[in-house]
């Protein structure tokens, strides 16, 4: 099951320091609201991704890399004089809801459920903090609970039977293309090559680290690669081996399929960072072992 892992910070001066180190705008987002954002380095090659979520007395940052240390360690580097204190939150566990599910059961046990896409709330309980945020993936909305295992299974609620299966939540992800840096993404890629401009960065908040190369990409107005789904035909069954490529028939290697998850039983869905010069061409899918799958779909 995909697991947000989560970054604490607290200080007077947390806003600003993060609006200075990530692609959206912080210094303008009230309490009780969360923005998708790139933690990038001066280059512009991605270091984190995930949600930053605003609260009135500190800030949250929801990853769903294994490891948030790097990030801490990263931003830890350029705390000199500000009022930022980090602290890696430990065993977190994550639940995903429907959003719907999610107001029928949470309710009775909590004072506030967010509704809205974008909306957080933080709830200091006996065994520990919880986190819960809205988000909308692939035109689902989802809420995301964050918290100990003892958290979680002290809410009293029935999540078992409202909660998304491992299929589930991978699907509306790879269909969303929200990426796992680490899996999907890596210091390799430029933040504008996940393709998420809309949401995870902002073009009117002025200087940040990274904030130069991406305004440079985005006065070309395009990327040479892109993250897009892919989505292939297959044998029910059929199960296809290591490092599937796509290419095109013309054996001109396209990109590599990174998350991969079963959409159907004749059809694998996934994610990969493609050439995008002429995919309007047909294109295969070739697996380690030789197995070729047509595509049917490479999808924004």
């Amino acid at each position: 099951m995909p697991a947000f892992n989560r970054l604490f910070v607290t200080g007077r001066d947390r806003a600003r320091f993060l609006h200075n180190f990530c692609t959206n705008d912080i210094v303008g987002l009230p309490a009780g609201q969360a923005v998708e954002a790139f933690f990038t380095d001066v280059k512009a090659r991605v270091l984190a991704h995930g949600y930053v979520l605003a609260f009135a007395d500190h800030h949250e940052i929801l990853l769903l890399s294994a490891d948030t240390d790097p990030l801490r360690r990263h931003l830890d580097r350029y705390i000199i004089t500000e009022d930022v204190q980090l602290e890696i939150v430990a065993s977190t566990e994550t639940r995903f809801l429907t959003q719907e599910h999610a107001l029928q059961r949470l309710i009775p046990q909590l004072l506030q459920v967010p509704d809205q896409s974008g909306q957080c709330c933080s709830y200091s309980l006996s065994e520990g903090r919880l986190t819960a945020l809205s988000i909308r993936w692939f035109q689902t909305a989802l809420c995301v609970l964050c918290g100990s295992e003892a958290v979680l299974q002290n809410l009293n609620a029935d999540l078992a039977s409202s909660e998304l299966s491992v299929t589930q939540v991978q699907t509306l992800r790879i269909r969303e293309r929200f990426p796992i840096v680490g899996v999907d993404l890596t210091s390799e890629h430029l933040a504008p090559e996940a393709d998420r401009n809309a949401t995870a960065i902002s073009f009117k908040k002025g200087c940040y680290l990274g904030q130069e190369p991406i305004a440079r990409i985005d006065a070309l107005g395009h990327i040479n690669r892109g993250l897009r789904c892919v989505t292939a035909q297959v044998d029910p069954g059929t199960e296809p081996g290591e490092n599937p490529v796509v290419q095109h028939d013309n054996g001109t290697v396209l990109g590599t399929i990174t998350s991969l998850v079963r959409l159907s039983p004749q059809a694998l869905t996934g994610l990969a960072i493609l050439r995008l010069a002429s995919l309007d061409r047909p294109a295969i899918v070739i697996d380690s072992a030789g197995g070729e799958f047509p595509v049917i779909e490479i999808a924004t």
